[in-house]
């Protein structure tokens, strides 16, 4: 009798703990699901990780400020620049899995491991990619006094004088980086690279003369080459751009190079799945409103719309082709 005696205690016991394991469990499922559901309750931070004033830039504050709209709460944008993009993604990486903070995420993601080997996050697991914004090709640029007319005089220049050519690009494992490290590949150019914090003061870079060349997007570079300030000697598409379709795309000179930066939206990873599936839902509204596709579409931006799961699919295969490129070509870290 004794035995079984203890044996009912140890299972009362037990018994116990298990109902209040499930209580706390319960109300922390109960307060999770509230808190999403009164999801957003107050203003979001969204980190842009490049310098001011670049497609990157521009583009989030026309979706931010739609964004604050749909959501009844204020999207505040913040300039965070350097190391490619990942100063200021880190901030978001390392914030509160609640959705309240977000990051402009573009192209330089898909080598941020290769290029940037001393992170100090983890892109794959602390940043959860929320939406797609668009995309944009590349013109490849010279200033208009340069003896640079078309791509051929480029290469044939450079091949002739190996190591003199500087090129500008918008960070380490940019796509402006990655595109011109792999035109040098193609062509058997021997180049200088000279990385900057991000796109505006790469552009500024060649305007003033302190380097030769520089892949920048259509939308920023358009006025520039309207004015006679700058001259384009090929885009990167698959195809021609409608900003500059005048312009031949690099292939069409001759090399296999294509590409374009992409712009998207990405948040704390551990955000809850429905916090994720609500802004992406809210983004996709965004950029489905025409007002704001004919803003994005007068800057050169290709507006995508994918749905979380799309988009997701969508950054696994870019981080597969650009590690690939990086790889094939033997680009290091500088």
């Amino acid at each position: 009798m004794k035995t079984i005696g203890t044996a009912c205690s140890r299972r009362r016991t037990l018994t116990t703990l298990i109902s209040g394991m499930a209580g706390v469990l319960l109300a922390t499922s109960s307060f999770c699901a509230h808190a999403q559901a009164g999801y957003p309750d107050r203003q979001l931070h969204f980190i842009v990780p490049q310098a001011a004033g670049g497609t990157g830039d521009t583009v989030s504050r026309i979706v931010a400020q739609k964004l604050s709209t749909r959501l009844g709460q204020q999207v505040i944008v913040e300039n965070k620049a350097g190391a490619g993009g990942t100063v200021g993604s880190a901030t978001v990486a390392k914030a509160k899995p609640d959705g309240y903070s977000l990051v402009l995420a573009s192209s330089g993601y898909a080598t941020w491991k290769l290029m940037f080997p001393g992170m100090t996050f983890n892109p794959d697991t602390e940043l959860t990619p929320v939406a797609m914004f668009g995309s944009l090709p590349f013109a490849v640029l010279v200033r208009p006094d340069s003896r640079f007319r078309n791509l051929a005089d480029f290469v044939a220049y450079a091949k002739t004088n190996p190591g003199k050519v500087n090129y500008a690009s918008a960070g380490l494992g940019a796509a402006s980086h990655l595109l011109t490290a792999w035109l040098a590949a193609e062509a058997g150019l021997d180049l200088t690279h000279v990385p900057y914090s991000s796109t505006a003061p790469a552009l500024t870079a060649l305007l003033g003369g302190q380097v030769d060349i520089y892949l920048d997007p259509v939308a920023t570079s358009a006025p520039q080459v309207a004015a006679g300030k700058l001259r384009v000697l090929a885009t990167t598409g698959a195809t021609r751009s409608k900003v500059m379709p005048d312009v031949p795309t690099i292939a069409e000179s001759g090399y296999p190079v294509k590409g374009s930066v992409w712009l998207a939206l990405m948040t704390t990873g551990g955000t809850p799945a429905p916090v994720v599936e609500r802004l992406n839902r809210e983004v996709r509204a965004v950029l489905q409103d025409p007002e704001t596709r004919d803003a994005l579409q007068s800057r050169g931006v290709e507006v995508d719309i994918m749905t979380a799961d799309e988009f997701r699919s969508f950054v696994a295969n870019e981080v597969r082709v650009w590690s690939k490129l990086v790889r094939d070509n033997n680009i290091k870290p500088q």
